[in-house]
């Protein structure tokens, strides 16, 4: 805001008939008046000092940066060692059943039912390798040979699942990878077999599968 004064010394009494020589207007006798009310000076020169106080200060806020939270980082290891392994997940619940042998028949007897072995394993990790457990050795091989009513069996293992695992994520553990094995049976013709009756059986005997990983 500009303020444009122009400042004179009057010496003669300000009556009517002084105000009639000069002919002012009324808005000079308002400036006339003004300018001889007490401290108008000071109030006008402070007036202006505080609006050049108030126009500094927002040029200032508006060149001064914001301060900002600042940061620094210091990097550290994750570290572990994974042992992997294979876990059985249907242990016991299949059966391989060859159903009614008759001695000395003339054909070979295969199994009537097969049995699917699941493993789960680590991720990407295969087994070395297969065979069939031999606790009932002699009556039991690795390869799958066993006796039972006295007769001879021969067990096949074939893997025939391999089912990939998804992997572990910021919101999952992930799962493991199924590996599955199915057995079938055959059991020779013309064996003569044991049983001290007319009929004996169903026999049942615990077999495995061991993977080697």
């Amino acid at each position: 805001m500009r303020i444009h004064a122009l400042f004179f010394t009057v010496t003669a009494p300000l009556n009517r008939r002084s105000l009639g020589i000069f002919r002012l207007s009324p808005v000079d006798r308002s400036f006339i008046r003004a300018l001889t009310r007490p401290n108008f000076i000071s109030r006008f020169i402070m007036r202006k000092f505080v609006f050049k106080a108030l126009a500094s200060a927002l040029i200032l806020a508006s060149v001064t940066p914001v301060l900002q939270a600042a940061t620094t980082t210091n990097n550290f290891n994750v570290t572990v060692t994974l042992t992997s392994q294979c876990q059985v997940t249907n242990n016991g619940t299949q059966t391989v059943a060859f159903g009614t042998y008759t001695a000395f028949q003339v054909a070979a007897l295969p199994q009537t039912t097969s049995a699917t072995l699941n493993f789960r394993c680590t991720r990407g990790y295969a087994p070395i390798s297969t065979a069939f457990d031999v606790v009932l050795a002699p009556d039991s091989t690795a390869a799958g040979v066993g006796v039972i009513q006295g007769l001879q069996y021969t067990l096949t293992n074939t893997p025939v699942l391999s089912v990939a695992g998804t992997p572990a994520s910021s919101t999952t553990i992930g799962t493991g990878d199924i590996r599955g094995y199915t057995i079938t049976g055959l059991m020779p013709a013309d064996q003569a077999g044991t049983c001290a009756t007319a009929s004996c059986g169903p026999t049942t005997q615990v077999r495995a599968l061991i993977v080697t990983f």
